[in-house]
């Protein structure tokens, strides 16, 4: 119920900012839709892993969002106050999602914090940004709100990190099976199974 709560808010929210001026928010949305899936093909991650990474990536992106929305509440509460009405800008919209995102995929996919860390470089942002929790700056509200969200998805019995192990092979079946294996308690590696491993 909250997950269909979510989608309908935030498609409603991209459908209202897509009529925004040239560099609109949803063009940022689709970008970062981008990053996520560019690394979710290339190591051939799991329906659920999928699923659950993008819900949580566009959660904290929409809660970033709310803060500068006059009517918009976040998901759950994470202490960002509202910024005025002049903090209300496209730019700072758009910086606020971005960080939000970053903050977010990188959490999930810390093995590709490098690579995620090009993707928000890409857009001009400073990565020395990227651990700030000052929520007068569209950079703390991300973060911020990425943190809220990700830190209440700890709780919700799928509380598994998925790393990324991309190894390429020349002699790579796409349609080999994959497995999670345990890497430690609180975090799970998604590996291709060899050939030999699978017939033991």
């Amino acid at each position: 119920m909250f997950v269909r709560r979510v989608a309908v808010t935030l498609t409603a929210v991209l459908v209202m900012l897509q009529a925004a001026a040239a560099s609109s928010a949803d063009t940022v949305s689709v970008y970062w839709d981008n990053v996520a899936l560019d690394y979710i093909q290339r190591t051939n991650s799991e329906p659920t892993a999928t699923a659950r990474m993008l819900a949580i990536m566009h959660v904290a992106m929409y809660d970033a969002w709310t803060a500068y929305d006059a009517i918009a509440v976040p998901s759950r509460a994470n202490g960002i106050l509202k910024r005025p009405p002049e903090e209300t800008t496209d730019a700072n919209k758009i910086a606020a999602i971005s960080f939000a995102a970053h903050k977010a995929l990188v959490a999930m996919l810390p093995s590709m914090a490098a690579s995620i860390d090009a993707a928000l470089a890409r857009l001009g942002y400073d990565l020395e940004d990227v651990d700030s929790a000052d929520t007068s700056t569209p950079a703390g509200v991300g973060n911020v709100a990425a943190r809220a969200v990700i830190d209440i998805r700890q709780y919700d019995g799928n509380s598994n990190r998925y790393l990324a192990a991309y190894k390429p092979d020349p002699n790579d079946d796409p349609y080999a099976p994959w497995r999670p294996v345990r890497k430690s308690e609180d975090s799970r590696v998604v590996q291709r199974d060899s050939a030999d491993s699978l017939n033991q």
